[in-house]
């Protein structure tokens, strides 16, 4: 047993147990760093305006026919699409404006919360 601590094999074991402690104190650091670090908080917006104001912003109660309201997104069946003032929306704090065919889909987080005017119109 002394021989095997002799010579080179005792170089081995001394370097074995430096790069196993070395290992340890890189694996605690990391788990400790990692820990500490936090998910950014992202701020909520809220719309800009009042509903009635958006709903002006879409050309009125009585140019929607219908719509669906889903998480954040409010898509828009309406009479006439240009009385709808993108510009106004976007100050709105919508996030994104998509226009199709048929209909206008409005993006923002968390938009179903807020838009409790629209209930007393036709769903899709």
């Amino acid at each position: 047993m002394i021989r095997i601590l002799e010579g080179n094999n005792r170089n081995f074991l001394v370097y074995g147990a430096i790069g196993i402690a070395v290992v340890l104190v890189v694996a605690l650091v990391l788990a400790f760093v990692l820990r500490k670090k936090k998910k950014p908080v992202r701020e909520k917006k809220t719309l800009a305006v009042s509903e009635d104001v958006f709903i002006s912003h879409i050309g009125g109660k009585d140019n929607i026919i219908s719509y669906k309201l889903v998480g954040s997104r409010l898509s828009l069946e309406l009479k006439d699409y240009s009385l709808v003032d993108k510009e106004a929306l976007k100050a709105d704090n919508i996030d994104g404006i998509i226009e199709m065919s048929n209909k206008i889909v409005l993006v923002k987080e968390d938009l179903s919360e807020e838009l409790s005017i629209l209930e007393s119109t036709k769903r899709l």
